[in-house]
């Protein structure tokens, strides 16, 4: 993965930005923007059949409208290239991770979760295998629970709402139970997060 690990830990939340800084702003309504090259996204209601993500796009969302085949919520969200999304509230049917795309979840309902990601790689001199994670979810780690069987995650997010989430693993890649990273409340790295998005935005 590009992007250092560092990185990755520090863009958790970047709710802070004011929204005139974002591309597009979406509060109500259904039919979603297709993100590419940098181009980002705050949304706080609202829906769409599927949003997808590219090239180094980035997306915060923090609601949506109830979730409903053509009529609210997301029922796609496609995350790929080096795109980054934070999810913090709303309704997802299918969120689907490719390539280096990155994901933060701390809220909301997500039915099910894919990635088409490696989990491992190698790095170092002599170069050796070391996790590589693509999601991070953000929630009370007691709360934790996978069932091997029926590959459904569950537990609470911080605010103690649960979530209930159906991974699917896909073939050529590693299980999406391992491409997940679990942390607690990533408080002291809140105004790291919004020196990141700044870059992010000088990057564009």
């Amino acid at each position: 993965m590009k992007r250092s690990t560092m990185v990755f830990l520090i863009v958790v939340t970047c709710g802070m930005a004011a929204q005139a800084g974002y591309d597009y702003v979406i509060e109500s309504g259904y039919g979603l923007p297709q993100l590419n090259g940098s181009k980002t996204l705050l949304m706080t209601g609202g829906g769409g059949d599927g949003l997808m993500m590219t090239d180094h796009s980035f997306a915060r969302i923090e609601g949506t409208s109830p979730l409903q085949e053509f009529y609210g919520g997301i029922w796609t969200l496609l995350v790929g290239g080096e795109a980054h999304l934070e999810f913090a509230g709303g309704e997802v049917h299918q969120l689907d991770l490719g390539t280096y795309g990155t994901a933060v979840l701390s809220g909301g309902r997500i039915d099910l979760l894919s990635s088409r990601q490696n989990a491992w790689k190698y790095d170092g001199d002599p170069p050796v295998l070391v996790p590589n994670p693509h999601i991070m979810i953000v929630c009370e780690l007691d709360s934790v629970n996978y069932n091997t069987q029926t590959k459904i995650l569950t537990g609470n997010w911080l605010d103690s709402s649960p979530f209930n989430i159906r991974l699917i693993d896909e073939a050529g890649y590693s299980p999406t139970i391992d491409n997940i990273q679990f942390i607690p409340e990533p408080a002291t790295l809140v105004l790291m997060g919004f020196g990141a998005f700044l870059l992010h935005r000088r990057r564009a």
